[in-house]
C-alpha cells in the first residue's frame, strides 16, 4: 500500500532524511523505530504532504505520489495522528471530530462518527465539553478519532501514546487493534520499543535519517544487537 524508496528531506539547509526506505502491505501494522531526531516524524510528514521530497519517491497504492498538497493526501485515503494532538483547544470535542471530516466532502460524516463514539464512548460523554478540557488520554481519543472521519485507508500514527496514562494506554491500544481488524493500514511511530513490538507485525529502524534494520517483531527481539540497544538487554 505505501513504499517510502531512498526517500530524502530538508528542513531549510539541514538534512533530516538521507535514505529512508519502507514498504507496508494492506493490513499491516509497521512500526518505525529509532532515537529522538533520527527522522521518524520528518517520514509521516512527507507522507501526508507537509513536508517536500528532496530525492526518492513515495508510493500510495501503488501510484507514485508527486508532491501532492496535504488536502489531496488525506483524500486519497491517508490520515496523520501527529505527535502532539494538535487539536483545537477551544473548540467542543464533536467539533474537533468534525473538522476531521472536513476534506471528505464527498462522504456523509455520520457512519465514521458513530464508529469513532463506539470506540471511544467517554467521547459521547464529553462532546460539548472543550477539547482543552480534556486529560491527555482523552485528547489522544480525539485526536485518533479526528484521523478516523477521513474514512482513511492509511493511518499514521506519530508517538499516539506520550502524555497518555497507563490505563488509557491500554484501552486505546484495544481501539486500534479494532480499527486494524476493520481493515485500516496502520504506520507507527512510538517511543517505547517493547510497546511497539507488542502491536505491529514488522518494524523499521532508523538512524541518522537511514533505514538500518527491519524485521518482524519476533526477529527483531531475538537479534542481539538491537535487544541490547533498544530493549535494554545483555
Amino acid at each position: 500500500m505505501l513504499t517510502l524508496s531512498h526517500l530524502a528531506v530538508d528542513h531549510g539547509k539541514a538534512r533530516a532524511l538521507w535514505d529512508l526506505s519502507l514498504h507496508v502491505g494492506r493490513g499491516e501494522k509497521i512500526g518505525l523505530l529509532g532515537a529522538n531526531g533520527a527522522g521518524k516524524s520528518t517520514a509521516m510528514g512527507a507522507v501526508i504532504g507537509l513536508y517536500q521530497v528532496a530525492a526518492g519517491t513515495i508510493s500510495f497504492d501503488g501510484a507514485l505520489q508527486v508532491q501532492p498538497t496535504t488536502a489531496q493526501t488525506v483524500a486519497s485515503g491517508i490520515a496523520l495522528v501527529p505527535e502532539g494532538r494538535r487539536l483545537f483547544p477551544g473548540m467542543t470535542v464533536l467539533e474537533n471530530l468534525q473538522m476531521g471530516a472536513f476534506a471528505a466532502t464527498d462522504r456523509a460524516d455520520a457512519a465514521p462518527l458513530e464508529q469513532v463514539l463506539k470506540l471511544f464512548p467517554i467521547l459521547r460523554q464529553k462532546a460539548r465539553q472543550a477539547a482543552g478540557e480534556l486529560s491527555g488520554g482523552q485528547q489522544q481519543m480525539v485526536a485518533i478519532g479526528r484521523a478516523l472521519m477521513s474514512s482513511p485507508r492509511l493511518l499514521l500514527l506519530d508517538e499516539p501514546f506520550i502524555g497518555v496514562a497507563p490505563m488509557l494506554v491500554e484501552e486505546i491500544l484495544a481501539a486500534l487493534r479494532q480499527i486494524a481488524i476493520g481493515g485500516v493500514t496502520m504506520l507507527l511511530v512510538e517511543q517505547n520499543t517493547h510497546r511497539a513490538l507488542e502491536f505491529v507485525d514488522r518494524a523499521y529502524v532508523v538512524e541518522n535519517g537511514r533505514t538500518v534494520l527491519e524485521g518482524s517483531s519476533e526477529e527483531l527481539i531475538a537479534d542481539p544487537a538491537f535487544a541490547a540497544k533498544f530493549l535494554g538487554l545483555e
